[in-house]
């Protein structure tokens, strides 16, 4: 503060960059959380066109699908160019392996009808998983860049201490307690 009670222009210009910078985190996750959804799509495309015969009629619906994926990846690298430019280095990196877990899950997107595509279900589901984790671990190093960490939840940690900064529920006990 300066003298008359007013904000230095200094501390307008950080609170200002703090809110671009989390408009950039916020633009990432989404265009990655798009992509990973356009991702899982992609099979229910292919089965769709399965018969030859049925080809000719989805043809046109398949191009426009598969142009709107392609805006989705556009989207996502310019995202990621944001990241690269603004981004603190452990956002940096985390953003990177959501990039590389994205590239890794296109390259073993399950088609056709075999036991290869079975082989690729399964490597799909895993990447996707690490996707998920990746994105819990983005949020968290984002929430902490931005100052949203625990101490601003000091009322909270009086009530109970999880330990963990993101309480969630156990995915695999969940999976698990499903298919009883």
């Amino acid at each position: 503060m300066q003298a008359g009670g007013q904000v230095s222009p200094l501390g307008r210009k950080k609170r200002r960059h703090a809110s671009n910078r989390e408009a950039t985190y916020l633009r990432f996750q989404k265009a990655a959380s798009d992509v990973g959804v356009a991702l899982t799509y992609l099979p229910t495309l292919e089965k769709a066109t399965q018969p030859a015969a049925l080809q000719v009629f989805y043809t046109p619906a398949l191009m426009r699908e598969l142009s709107r994926v392609q805006v989705l990846f556009e989207t996502f690298f310019s995202a990621l160019l944001e990241i690269r430019i603004v981004g603190n280095p452990d956002l940096r990196l985390i953003a990177e392996n959501i990039a590389g877990i994205l590239g890794a899950a296109a390259g073993s997107i399950p088609v056709g009808r075999s036991q290869a595509r079975a082989e690729l279900q399964t490597a799909f589901d895993r990447r996707l998983k690490a996707l998920a984790a990746q994105h819990r671990e983005f949020t968290l190093a984002a929430r902490k860049d931005l100052g949203y960490g625990p101490s601003r939840w000091r009322w909270l940690k009086r009530r109970r201490d999880t330990g963990d900064p993101w309480p969630g529920p156990d995915v695999d006990k969940l999976i698990e307690d499903a298919n009883l």
